[in-house]
């Protein structure tokens, strides 16, 4: 009345198991794969023994009635040797046990089913009528004289429960409505101490300040989140060494935090904000904080952008300390952003730490001309001077602003084997494209408009001496194109003026 056992292979399919199913007449009671080490099929030359099944006779054939049990490999028709077997297993358990002890550390006690000794049963700890907390009573319990004494339970208390108010807990048997006797019991348990600390102490205009640590690792630092709601604005860590931490006794003192207000949050109206520990649901104190902040007056210049870098400046005279975040686009895409506070000695407003100069990223360097434009983070201000375009390449660094040769090599008769003459320019629409390369060299002659679009490619081919070949834009528009003309790792780019 506890386990039905056996085992079962496929002889053409030794290395898989096979499932089988408890059948009581046509109807199945369980399933269980057969996958169970058994030495003595090993001995037997069973494959690899590895066919055995045991399953717990299922609760609802333990009636009082005679059934009669099948075994078949589930997917056929084939029933094991030995089917059936008919059993009569007494009707549902008989229980007894006692809820013992409830306290702010342990829910304890003990249960058995006196009809079905060797059985192991699962409790269950109740609040009212939800179920906070499981266990299984098999603890052996020397003081005890029945059965096994296999039936004492010990249950940590949740700390869902650890509140500081009162809590009514009962224990049942699972699957049953039996509750154990002792039930029900009151707890009165808090938390132990938070193991984080922090204060958010100051949110104006500029800068957001406080500290934070984890009070159970002192070494490391933490990082917090700035909030509005339920939305992370900006991130820090706090790592900052505080005298006033470290006098007052806390850790190394080394958990301050200071963030520049993000830009979204200047918009002339309140904004209410929290600081939250990374990874938790820890708030700090003196959250939330209000803050309203004027737009800023934007003021800068997008000022250079070549194959090394992108530069210029940008500042708000109402924010004169605080520096502003630049985000580099490529028509709505961002390909890089950077903080614009590099000292400008050449500018005399507010304390001249106004500059930006980021590195032109790598996947700008294609040989294609990208469109460039320089805007503040969080807001729409887009920096005079933009657009600016650019072409460059990783092994040819050339921009729009520079055009002629990148490389150019010479051979051992003084013969240049490189080189690019565009006439007329400006032109009405056909352009004479002149060229020198070596003898049978190929190159590539591709012109782009400035939004990058090609508007003709050809493979020129060299004669040892100059050459030309005819370009027709005429059924182009109005404005600047470039001419690419690669071969190798050569590269020569020139602009061309199409007036109409």
């Amino acid at each position: 009345c506890n386990t039905i056992k056996g085992w079962a292979w496929a002889s053409n399919y030794p290395g898989s198991p096979v499932t089988v199913e408890v059948l009581e007449g046509a109807s199945i009671r369980a399933t269980v794969v057969a996958n169970i080490f058994r030495q003595d099929l090993l001995d037997a030359g069973t494959g690899t023994g590895n066919y055995g099944f045991s399953i717990a006779l299922p609760a609802a054939l333990k009636t009082g009635q005679a059934r009669q049990l099948s075994i078949r490999i589930q997917g056929t028709t084939f029933t094991l040797a030995g089917s059936p077997k008919t059993i009569t297993c007494a009707a549902p358990p008989v229980y007894n046990g006692n809820f013992e002890t409830a306290d702010c550390d342990k829910i304890s006690g003990w249960v058995w089913a006196v009809n079905y000794p060797n059985t192991d049963i699962i409790v269950e700890v109740m609040e009212g009528t939800s179920v906070i907390a499981t266990g299984r009573a098999n603890i052996y319990r020397g003081d005890m004289n029945i059965g096994t004494r296999n039936y004492g339970f010990r249950i940590p208390l949740p700390a869902s429960l650890k509140t500081g108010l009162s809590r009514q807990l009962t224990v049942r048997v699972q699957g049953s409505t039996y509750i154990l006797p002792g039930s029900s019991r009151t707890v009165t348990c808090v938390s132990p101490p938070e193991p984080y600390a922090g204060d958010f102490e100051l949110a104006d205009c500029n800068t957001i300040k406080g500290w934070a640590w984890a009070s159970s690792n002192p070494s490391s630092s933490v990082t917090i989140e700035v909030l509005e709601g339920n939305t992370v604005f900006t991130t820090s860590v706090a790592n900052i060494f505080r005298q006033d931490l470290l006098n007052a006794g806390t850790g190394t003192g080394k958990y301050g935090f200071s963030v520049a207000l993000p830009e979204e949050f200047k918009s002339g109206q309140a904004r209410q904000l929290s600081i939250r520990i990374q990874g938790t649901i820890f708030t700090l104190s003196g959250s939330p904080k209000t803050v309203t902040c004027a737009k800023p007056a934007i003021y800068g210049n997008f000022e250079t952008a070549d194959c090394s870098k992108i530069s210029g400046w940008v500042w708000a005279s109402n924010y004169s300390n605080s520096s502003l975040t630049v985000e580099v686009l490529e028509g709505s895409s961002i390909v890089a952003t950077a903080q614009a506070n590099l000292y400008r000695g050449d500018m005399s407003i507010g304390t001249r730490n106004y500059g930006f100069r980021i590195p032109l990223p790598e996947s700008l360097k294609n040989g294609q001309p990208r469109q460039l434009s320089v805007r503040v983070k969080g807001t729409t201000y887009v920096l005079p001077g933009s657009s600016k375009t650019v072409i460059c390449s990783s092994s040819a660094r050339y921009a729009a602003s520079d055009f002629g040769v990148f490389k150019s090599s010479v051979t051992a008769n003084g013969q240049i084997d490189f080189e690019l003459v565009l006439a007329p320019n400006p032109t009405k629409g056909l352009v004479t494209v002149n060229y020198n390369l070596l003898p049978g060299q190929n190159a590539e002659l591709i012109v782009f408009d400035l939004k990058g679009r090609t508007v003709y490619t050809g493979i020129v081919t060299g004669i040892g001496e100059k050459k030309s070949q005819l370009v027709d834009l005429s059924s182009n528009a109005e404005g600047d194109y470039i001419f690419q003309l690669r071969a190798s790792n050569n590269v020569q780019v020139k602009r061309v003026v199409l007036i109409k």
